[in-house]
């Protein structure tokens, strides 16, 4: 067992010699492995960041109120299509009233609340002059009314299964798509972040593959011109009657190292990329205008431990390949 770390602890001190001789390759190679490291991690960051934001909002326990507004086409008969949607909205509220899991009697405020009010064309004009705080505004002015009847839902106490539920009802519907412009919603930003978080995924996937190919591919060269370097010094070791895993051992720590090492780069790469962006990241999540505080998930330990595992893990296979590569005239 002394044995076995005297090997080991010599091996190790010779990989950090070896790593260390020629400090400028070195640095270089480091910082490369480094960004291998920081580029997948961050967007690793913020899709996490993105799954948190998403999840609290789909797992909470009320939304409280939501809006969804229905535009109708125009030139179409507004008597006709306010009775049509109004029967088709008034089914939905008998349907989602009717499937409540629990009804809470005693605080009938707190139940399941689903309302809505047709907006014709000149009153929508009137609100939106409002809101824009133009008063001077006249609808004569234009040729025509630019803005379409429209309807105002309001879901109040709904679960977010119940909230996209009731959109996707509004959706697949043929004859209420026929005369629907268009359908917004307060909960459209999730299922864009959704979207985005499914490319992000697939991004991030495709990214890390070719990191690691990059990486492996690094230490593969770094461990190729030890060998190169140190072939003198390699045939004298076989000559006095060296096994092969005293010649290959300094080599696989000189990979396991120069990975870890390029890992610490990566995680210190990392944090100061997280300090420079959360804020203009909240910013950002102020503007969108999202369901809550989009904040950039910081480093914990086990995403650290994670890196430097997979180091260790991508370390010791650039240096199983390049080794028995380099070495295997002698093997």
């Amino acid at each position: 067992m002394d044995k076995y770390l005297v090997w080991h602890s010599q091996a190790i001190k010779l990989a950090i010699k070896r790593l260390f001789k020629n400090p400028l390759t070195t640095l270089l190679s480091l910082l490369a492995m480094g960004v291998a490291f920081a580029v997948p991690g961050l967007i690793f960051l913020l899709i996490l960041s993105g799954e948190n934001l998403f999840n609290n909002q789909q797992h909470q326990q009320n939304l409280h109120q939501q809006t969804i507004n229905i535009f109708l086409k125009k030139n179409s008969n507004a008597n006709d299509n306010e009775k049509i949607i109004s029967d088709f909205l008034q089914n939905l509220r008998e349907k989602y009233l009717k499937n409540q899991s629990q009804v809470d009697t005693k605080n009938p405020e707190k139940n399941l609340q689903i309302s809505w009010k047709f907006i014709p064309q000149n009153q929508a004009f009137e609100i939106v002059k409002q809101e824009l705080n133009l008063p001077m505004l006249k609808l004569s002015e234009f040729p025509e009314n630019p803005l379409p009847d429209s309807f105002e839902i309001i879901i109040e106490n709904g679960n977010f299964d119940l909230f996209q539920n009731f959109l996707n009802d509004i959706h697949s519907d043929e004859k209420i798509s026929q005369i629907i412009e268009l359908v917004q919603s307060d909960g459209q930003w999730q299922q864009q972040l959704e979207q985005i978080l499914k490319v992000g995924k697939i991004l991030l996937s495709v990214l890390s593959s070719f990191f690691a190919i990059g990486l492996v591919a690094i230490i593969f060269n770094a461990i190729r011109s030890q060998v190169i370097a140190n072939f003198d010094e390699i045939e004298i070791s076989l000559f006095i009657g060296s096994t092969k895993d005293y010649v290959c051992r300094p080599f696989y720590y000189f990979g396991i190292l120069s990975s870890v090492f390029g890992a610490i780069l990566g995680i210190i790469f990392l944090q100061i990329a997280i300090s420079f962006l959360q804020q203009p990241i909240q910013q950002l999540s102020e503007m969108l205008n999202f369901g809550g505080a989009f904040e950039l998930s910081t480093l914990s330990n086990q995403i650290i431990l994670v890196m430097l595992g997979l180091a260790i893990f991508l370390g010791s296979i650039g240096a199983f390949l390049s080794v028995n590569l380099s070495l295997r005239k002698y093997f």
